[in-house]
């Protein structure tokens, strides 16, 4: 046998059995000393972990083609095939000593998994299904046991009165999978008046937003610390239509404290007003530009605790400035957390800060959003007691500044409307002249647009010469 050869004349350990190189099928008997050493350090790696165990190898596990993350809804039901999940980790299928098929990670057995029929990818999360019929699921550490099936996309979960979240999803309290589409409204835009005779921008008391939006059903209250109660009148209509209600901190400063006393107590009063309605949640103070990231990471553990603290379990929406925001040392801080979710905004200059220039092309903008979500959920490394977290684009719009239209503002809007994530919130109710969904009661183009995507029908083509 040709690879038989190859190791008895190797100078190297024979760090794997010839009956693992035969199935390689690897051309090396006639390499010279150094392209053995090659071929077997690249082995090493990958090929050497599998095969101490007692299975064969996936003939895909041993491709030279460079990976990418796999599509949704990729199945696996035999050794033959790859699933790659986000990260570029690489899941097979493959025979156990035992009989039947279990799963492997990276070349590594996974021992949690065994009797598996049938392995799938969904929403950026890897799942299997034994002959029992118990599906695991791939949380970034370990396997989950006994999750609902993925493949359903209605009450893929626990009906529980609450909202929570698992494997990278949001579940609402029906047990049906959750993503938002909603919008950010101002604290005086709240209660203000609507438009009545064409004066007026407020909400009257979100009773005018849902007339105007009747897909909405995510608000992200824009608050300055108001006394407790000042919207109750606001979240009550609003939470009837089960529109959820984020409370968050609104500085534009991007100079975070550590936070204040203040703030804390706001968040604190407010979870604890609130406790009984599971369609209020809380972010953390907005965009956290210039701190430390020590900062950062201590401000979102220290007003995640004070919502905690009431004894509210409500979702809780973790704000950073840019993907690139170097808070993965704190890992910690999070690792305990439950129901907690990215919050990541995204406009024009995002080209321009990662590719430099305000690119129009539309595939272009999808792929940079994309990456922009993998390297929040994946490349952080920071991982919350339920696994994944799940990510919401928390602003998007078609402005940067809100005095002019980005030049790329219509694609940037259709690259969030259609983004694998758990939705989105588009800036805003009434802002700056380019980036407000309606001016006096009338929906402007990009908010007639968002109104479509909320209705589940987003346009991919569309103008917005009436937002300048």
């Amino acid at each position: 046998m040709a690879l038989m050869t190859f190791l008895s004349t190797t100078p190297e350990p024979a760090l794997i059995t010839g009956e693992i190189l035969a199935a390689a099928d690897l051309p090396v008997v006639n390499q010279s000393g150094s392209d053995r050493r090659t071929t077997l350090a690249m082995l090493s790696a990958f090929v050497v972990a599998r095969f101490t165990l007692n299975y064969m190898p996936t003939p895909c596990c041993l491709s030279s083609v460079n990976p990418v993350e796999s599509s949704n809804s990729t199945t696996l039901t035999s050794t033959s095939g790859t699933i790659y999940d986000a990260n570029l980790n690489a899941f097979t299928l493959v025979k156990s000593r035992l009989g039947g098929l279990g799963t492997a990670l990276n070349g590594a057995y996974q021992n949690s998994t065994a009797d598996v029929i049938w392995a799938g990818y969904y929403d950026r999360t890897f799942y299997t299904k034994n002959s029992s019929s118990i599906f695991h699921r791939w949380n970034g550490t370990s396997f989950d046991e006994n999750v609902p099936d993925p493949r359903s996309t209605t009450r893929t979960g626990t009906a529980t009165g609450a909202f929570y979240v698992s494997g990278g999803r949001i579940y609402d309290p029906q047990g049906s999978v959750y993503r938002a589409r909603g919008v950010n409204v101002a604290n005086w835009a709240a209660t203000g008046n609507g438009a009545v005779n064409n004066v007026g921008n407020g909400t009257a008391n979100g009773n005018f937003l849902l007339q105007l939006l009747p897909g909405c059903n995510m608000v992200r209250l824009n608050c300055q610390l108001e006394p407790v109660g000042t919207f109750d009148n606001f979240v009550s209509n609003v939470t009837k239509a089960k529109c959820v209600v984020v409370f968050e901190y609104h500085r534009t400063d991007s100079k975070i404290p550590n936070p204040q006393t203040d703030t804390l107590l706001w968040y604190g009063k407010n979870a604890k007003h609130y406790k009984l309605n599971p369609y209020v949640w809380f972010g953390t103070i907005n965009e956290p530009g210039n701190p430390t990231n020590s900062t950062v990471a201590n401000m979102h553990k220290a007003i995640y605790d004070a919502v905690r603290a009431s004894g509210s379990k409500t979702p809780v929406m973790i704000s950073i400035d840019s993907p690139y925001q170097n808070i993965k040392p704190y890992a910690n801080h999070y690792s305990d957390m439950i129901n907690v979710i990215w919050d990541i905004h995204y406009y024009g200059y995002a080209l321009k800060r990662d590719i430099g220039f305000y690119s129009k092309d539309q595939v272009t903008i999808n792929n940079n959003l994309a990456s922009n979500i993998y390297l929040v959920q994946m490349g952080t490394g920071i991982f919350s007691r339920d696994g994944t977290m799940p990510l919401i684009v928390g602003e998007y719009g078609t402005s940067t500044d809100g005095n002019q239209p980005d030049v790329n503002g219509v694609q940037v809007v259709n690259a969030v409307h259609f983004a694998d994530c758990s939705g989105a919130v588009a800036w805003a109710w009434s802002a700056g002249a380019s980036d407000r969904i309606q001016d006096q009661g009338v929906l402007k183009s990009f908010g007639r647009t968002v109104r479509s995507w909320m209705a589940g029908s987003p346009p991919r083509t569309w103008s917005n010469l009436d937002d300048s």
